[in-house]
């Protein structure tokens, strides 16, 4: 369970690990060393040569298909759009960013989302539905906290900087957000500010 976003961690991968391969190789290769210690037939060491290229083979060819079955960022973003359960996209989103950490749009993705939760449950709560501050100030927090690394991988990254605007508003931060889409705008973002949130 992910302490921060409360949601349960993504399947872990089935696919062997490079450093796993690697000792395995490593082991194979110690073995067939030893056998060619032992004695010195050229039918032993025709048949360790033998074995030598079926392990080679064998390692490159499991360490090709180990990436073969690893989606995409895109993939993941895709699926993400298409999920109707809200706690599924999210998970899909997470996996964007750990498969591609230094990507921007996989933090913005997923803080878009935390910024549209921010916006429901404001407005549920405005309708008279008993809803958690504390749920709101999660997402919040996760809202700003991705669309600000955004901002740290790319500067000018305009349409981050907006929804990051529209997440503080969404709390009553107007200052903060009138300031976040004053440098979106000037970053090219074309948007209209809320007039009854900016002077």
């Amino acid at each position: 369970m992910n302490i921060q976003t409360g949601l349960a961690q993504p399947e872990a991968s089935r696919m062997t690990s490079l450093p796993d391969l690697r000792s395995l190789f490593a082991k194979s290769q110690a073995l067939i060393e030893s056998a060619q210690h032992q004695t010195h037939s050229i039918t032993l060491r025709n048949t360790t040569n033998r074995m030598k290229t079926i392990l080679t083979v064998s390692v490159m060819l499991t360490m090709s298909l180990a990436g073969c079955g690893q989606q995409t960022a895109q993939e993941l973003w895709d699926k993400a759009d298409k999920e109707q359960k809200a706690v599924r996209k999210l998970e899909l989103l997470t996996e964007a960013v750990e498969l591609e950490p230094r990507n921007p749009m996989a933090y913005f993705k997923r803080g878009v989302l935390h910024a549209e939760y921010v916006l429901q449950i404001r407005d549920m709560a405005a309708s008279g539905y008993s809803v958690s501050n504390d749920l709101k100030d999660e997402h919040y927090a996760a809202a700003l906290s991705d669309l600000t690394k955004v901002m740290e991988l790319d500067p000018k990254f305009a349409e981050a900087l907006w929804w990051r605007g529209n997440a503080r508003s969404y709390i009553a931060k107007g200052i903060e957000a009138c300031t976040d889409w004053k440098a979106a705008i000037a970053l090219g973002y074309k948007g209209d500010i809320d007039p009854t949130k900016c002077p």
